[in-house]
């Protein structure tokens, strides 16, 4: 009896996501700017930093948007006057573009003429967020407590642990027992996707853990805390290249920046050029091939 009602209750929440996704999202408002300014919605998707998913222009002075999402995405509202700059020969010092967060889901939002996003439980969420400190380090860790439930929550926990090697095993646990998003099971896929590679990354400092190489606190590696697994170069190339695929995707950030971050992270410093020579001969030799690159940016 208790199978059956959990095979019940998959299927109508596969049944209500599919039904939302044929809703489709509507965004539209009122804005002042003139018509025929460009409005589009670009999105951060699994394959690509961003995707276009609508776009259309202002006429007067209103736009809409329509179009559908497989799963809530991050994304921005974006406007420009470029095709009107170029149509009436206005001076190049008059070219405007505005940028505004979003987070669009298959529920209709509403754009004010100050450019605020109203509308859907995931954009309220989101808002949430906004409202935030931005500057608190623990931002993303208070709304995933306040809001376990949202798809938003998800979101901020699958971005920590892109990097879950930094995290300790009583975040990830913490990440594991508390975000749950049943009308979100695409990201909730990823989520579990995920905490299963951190998990795994947190294995590598059991030894750390248990104090056997004397690590200065626990879960964080000291100068003399090596890593001393046989395939502990493979390991490390795929950290590394995992590393720089999240940080490329995340922030585009300039070689300096990933030079300096990847230096300042302790489990992949130690693995420095002269290191490398005792790991497996080709993994090791590639890693250092993109320490040096990173250090010579």
């Amino acid at each position: 009896m208790k199978k059956n009602l959990i095979i019940i209750a998959v299927l109508f929440l596969s049944m209500a996501s599919a039904v939302a996704q044929e809703k489709g999202f509507i965004v539209k408002g009122r804005v002042n700017m003139p018509d025929g300014t460009s409005v589009g919605v670009l999105c951060e998707t699994d394959t690509s930093f961003a995707v276009e998913m609508a776009n259309g222009y202002i006429k007067d002075g209103r736009f809409e948007l329509q179009g559908s999402v497989d799963k809530p995405l991050k994304g921005t509202l974006i406007t420009n006057n470029l095709e009107l700059v170029e149509k009436y020969s206005w001076p190049t010092d008059s070219i405007r573009w505005t940028y505004t967060d979003i987070f669009l889901s298959n529920d209709e939002i509403t754009v004010s003429h100050d450019l605020t996003m109203t509308g859907g439980q995931v954009q309220k969420d989101f808002n949430d967020l906004q409202a935030m400190e931005d500057g608190d380090p623990d931002r993303d860790w208070k709304f995933i407590g306040s809001h376990p439930n949202s798809s938003v929550a998800a979101y901020l926990a699958i971005n920590l642990l892109k990097r879950g090697y930094n995290l300790t095993k009583e975040q990830v646990e913490y990440i594991g027992n508390t975000v749950d998003v049943p009308s979100d099971p695409k990201r909730m896929e990823e989520l579990a996707e995920r905490l299963a590679y951190a998990k795994e990354d947190n294995q590598g400092f059991a030894a750390c853990r248990s104090g056997t190489y004397g690590c200065r606190r626990e879960g964080v590696p000291s100068r003399g805390c090596r890593a001393e697994k046989p395939d502990g170069a493979d390991r490390l190339l795929g950290l590394v290249v995992r590393y720089l695929s999240a940080l490329y995707a995340g922030s585009q950030g300039s070689g300096r920046q990933i030079q300096g971050r990847l230096q300042r992270d302790s489990r992949l410093y130690r693995y420095k050029r002269k290191e490398l020579a005792h790991g497996n001969g080709e993994a090791s030799g590639t890693v250092a091939s993109i320490y040096d690159y990173s250090a010579g940016l």
